[in-house]
């Protein structure tokens, strides 16, 4: 039996342990989902089937791109998680760096490409001009804030390689109760802010994702997690340690890409049936989107706990936590979709 903090890595605390690690990756990745939901709600509510058609066009092409950068999150994860679970804690906190230092390129590369580049992408959708202006907009406010998104993408999977899923969830709920409140005032304006519309719930969207990269930082280097990252061990770039992420990390990002590529052409095909059929096609999505996240929170449970219990020398196990973290996925995500068959017209009134 090997102890790795608040995990123990044998036969009889299996479930024990996929619970610990599955229900704070679930909220977070729901919270996360939030985030689209709410712009979706604010901006609808506001401005009707334009804003929420812009909100549609412009995430139709910033989400898939950041997405992508899921293949850092998980071969970060899963090095980590083996590492750790091998109980090698200073290979763990050096791969750790090193993934930090990828997002932190990724990062800088979509803040000064992203706002010349994703915009053309744009052009390629057959929408209304006041529509093209206002994605155009919404694109180039996210693609400012790509840095600090990225930082907190990747940070929380290097916690969660460290078996630590807790933190990474209460940093996304503090985001997006600061993303609601920024929405409602830049959005509808409060006070001296002026209404701003689409241009509101991308600032919105944008600081609070700022204010969750300083907060995933500073667990991160400063210590208040289970392992402290050192700055020296991030600044420089180590290849070998960077290929064995990417070794890891790529077969996800092929995947992640061929999914995104689908659903970008899903929305063009779309935006030819106008204005409104965009509008409906991103407010189902967005509800939709809630059956999706307790899936990926299960697989991103699956991956640190696999990845602890191979480091443990504990194959089986990791094979039997896989399989029950997929019976939990078709169960949880096939109650979502009752729910939705039940109740589909409150869903979308909200």
């Amino acid at each position: 039996m090997v102890r790795q903090e608040n995990l123990v890595l044998d036969a009889p605390n299996l479930n024990r342990n996929i619970l610990r690690l599955a229900l704070p990756a679930v909220g977070e990745m729901l919270l996360q989902t939030m985030v689209g939901v709410v712009d979706t709600i604010m901006v609808g509510q506001a401005l009707g089937k334009d804003g929420v058609a812009a909100v549609a066009l412009g995430g139709g092409v910033v989400w898939p791109i950041l997405f992508l950068l899921v293949s850092v999150g998980v071969g970060s994860t899963a090095v980590v998680a083996r590492l750790w679970g091998r109980r090698d804690h200073a290979g763990a906190r050096y791969i750790g760096g090193q993934s930090m230092l990828i997002a932190g390129g990724f990062g800088v590369f979509l803040t000064v490409a992203g706002p010349l580049l994703l915009p053309l992408l744009l052009s390629v959708y057959g929408v209304e001009p006041t529509v093209m202006a206002d994605a155009a907009l919404y694109v180039r406010i996210l693609c400012y804030a790509s840095l600090p998104w990225v930082v907190t993408m990747v940070g929380a999977s290097v916690m969660r390689g460290f078996g630590d899923n807790v933190r990474p969830l209460v940093i996304t709920l503090i985001a997006n109760l600061l993303n609601i409140g920024l929405n409602y005032a830049f959005i509808y304006g409060l006070g001296p802010i002026e209404p701003m519309g689409v241009r509101g719930a991308a600032l919105g969207t944008a600081l609070s994702m700022g204010v969750a990269a300083v907060g995933t930082l500073v667990i991160l280097y400063l210590g208040f997690t289970k392992a402290r990252l050192k700055v020296s061990e991030t600044v420089r770039p180590d290849l070998a340690a960077v290929r064995r992420i990417f070794h890891v990390g790529t077969p996800a990002m092929f995947e992640q890409g061929v999914f995104r590529v689908g659903q970008m052409v899903s929305v063009w095909i779309v935006s030819q049936l106008g204005t409104v059929a965009l509008a409906a096609h991103q407010v189902g999505i967005q509800v939709e989107s809630l059956s999706f996240m307790p899936g990926w929170g299960l697989a991103i449970a699956s991956t640190t706990l696999m990845g602890q219990y191979l480091g443990a020398g504990e194959p089986e196990l990791a094979e039997r936590s896989a399989r029950r973290s997929v019976i939990a996925a078709v169960v949880l995500m096939g109650a979502m979709g009752v729910v939705f068959a039940l109740f589909a017209l409150s869903l979308i009134h909200i």
